[in-house]
């Protein structure tokens, strides 16, 4: 059983829903529930929520009880230092999310930082977010996850006009990038950025790693926050990317589609995101998706910005 809890960052940081997440094992931390609650459970902080993943024969309603029992000041003090010493261990992958996100929206994000963090500013944050109204559940045993329960407010869909994605020179450490995409995505946004993902970073490893042997190389990410999504691609030599190639990246995104892969993203999207899509649709959007759009779209304004950059 996954459980998503909408936990959004305070002051543009994720300190707080990270620290609550720690704090709410080490508050049941005994013998009597550690298998049960503890041992085999995975917790894990995003951005945009939190996810706690239980086995399937536990109730709902046991864990609903677990999770959202007052936290222990106790458990704080002792998770404090060790949030800090993960905060200060960055990984790159954290940082240039935290740095693109950053450009993207035109705002200072901090969330590699446990700096002020205090008891009472945790205590409560659980007590007001920890509620139905933000849990999202499913029965993640299932080819296809299963929704058991979506909170109220959950329930909003996107909606507006369609723009086009965006191409934006960015620089990150010493690395060179670009990132494409928008602050407010529809469903076909989504879903296109994530088709660039697997072709663009499919012909930099076939490049770099099968032709040219190199076994460490920059690739693209695909990143989420709220209504934006965006690509940050490496600056590289697109130019002899060709349409036999981008056919059979085509094909085998398609052969995945209809295998029943990427449930936890068609999951998240219909029921988290508000931008609900059948797998019917997804696949006709790939498969409307031609050799010139990707020229005209992507290929073409990636390799004229890096004329000009």
């Amino acid at each position: 059983m996954k459980i998503y809890i909408k936990t959004p960052l305070i002051g543009r940081r994720k300190a707080i829903p990270h620290m609550l997440e720690h704090c709410i094992a080490k508050s049941r931390f005994g013998s009597s529930d550690f298998f049960t609650f503890s041992y085999g459970s995975e917790a894990q902080s995003y951005s945009n929520f939190t996810l706690y993943e239980y086995d399937k024969w536990l109730s709902f309603d046991s864990i609903f009880k677990y999770l959202t029992d007052p936290i222990s000041k106790e458990a704080f003090e002792y998770e404090l230092p060790i949030i800090q010493e993960e905060c200060e261990d960055s990984t790159y992958d954290q940082r240039i999310y935290q740095e693109s996100l950053s450009f993207l929206l035109s705002q200072k994000f901090d969330l590699n930082s446990a700096s002020g963090l205090s008891w009472e500013e945790v205590q409560k944050y659980h007590e007001k977010y920890y509620k139905l109204e933000n849990f999202l559940v499913c029965d993640d045993s299932l080819p296809d996850y299963r929704l058991l329960f979506q909170g109220e407010k959950l329930k909003n869909l996107r909606s507006g006009a369609a723009s086009p994605l965006q191409l934006f020179p960015f620089s990150f450490e010493e690395d060179v990038y670009f990132i494409y995409g928008k602050q407010y995505c529809l469903q076909e946004d989504y879903w296109k950025l994530f088709f660039l993902q697997t072709l663009l970073e499919g012909y930099i490893f076939f490049q770099k790693r099968w032709k040219g042997r190199e076994y460490y190389h920059g690739t693209p990410y695909f990143f989420t926050y709220q209504e934006s999504n965006w690509l940050v691609v490496p600056d590289y030599d697109f130019n002899n990317y060709s349409q036999d190639f981008f056919l059979q990246g085509k094909q085998y995104l398609l052969l995945m589609l209809k295998a029943g892969y990427f449930s936890t993203v068609f999951f998240l999207n219909n029921y988290f995101y508000g931008i609900p899509a059948t797998r019917g649709e997804v696949v006709a959007l790939c498969e409307a998706f031609s050799w010139s759009d990707f020229q005209k779209e992507v290929l073409i304004p990636l390799n004229e910005m890096k004329k000009g950059k």
